[in-house]
């Protein structure tokens, strides 16, 4: 009877019955579905479909966002691959130089990787501070429709970060090994 009194607008989509002390969550189902029985568009849920509801309509939108994410990775990663092959093809002669002032094959290599590691590692600390400063302009953005907590998931964060560097070290092999496995002779002439 309550429904039926305030809420004749069409535009209403959510409305939520708060029962009076005493009431068990069976027994307000069971009424609220006795009256919602006579308007066929309402769908009665309990706190936990709402909720459940509420979360599949965020999840894909994230999962989204998630999978460009990862193509963006996989493409920087591609970059940072054909940046560090074309700094060995241009820098031979450089690198003939130091292997023969006595630079062994893995140093060298090993250079190429510490090369990878800084360069991502820079752009994980510039996104991770783009990423905070855009949480904290969105939470002081939706503020009042109570989104007030900044929550940064550090586990997954960590994790993320840990597998972009494994990558890098990945996308560094063949400029690594390339760069080691420069003739001395050719490196210098060249």
């Amino acid at each position: 009877e309550t429904y039926r009194r305030g809420y004749h607008n069409p535009t209403i989509r959510t409305a939520f019955v708060k029962a009076r002390p005493g009431f068990g969550a069976a027994d307000v189902r069971r009424e609220v579905d006795i009256g919602a029985a006579g308007f066929p568009g309402v769908s009665v849920s309990d706190p936990v479909q709402y909720a459940m509801a509420q979360a599949a309509a965020v999840e894909r939108p994230v999962a989204l966002v998630d999978a460009l994410v990862l193509l963006a990775v996989a493409i920087a990663l591609l970059g940072v691959m054909n940046t560090l092959s074309l700094a060995v093809v241009e820098r031979t002669r450089d690198l003939g130089l130091l292997r023969v002032l006595g630079m062994t094959r893995g140093q060298l290599a090993l250079t190429v990787h510490l090369e990878a590691l800084m360069v991502v590692a820079l752009g994980l600390l510039g996104g991770a501070a783009a990423g905070l400063a855009g949480g904290l302009a969105l939470v002081a953005a939706l503020g009042f429709q109570g989104i007030t907590d900044l929550v940064v998931p550090a586990g997954p964060l960590l994790a993320a970060f840990a597998l972009v560097l494994a990558g890098a070290l990945a996308a560094a092999a063949l400029p690594a090994r390339r760069a080691a496995r420069l003739g001395l002779e050719a490196a210098i002439a060249g």
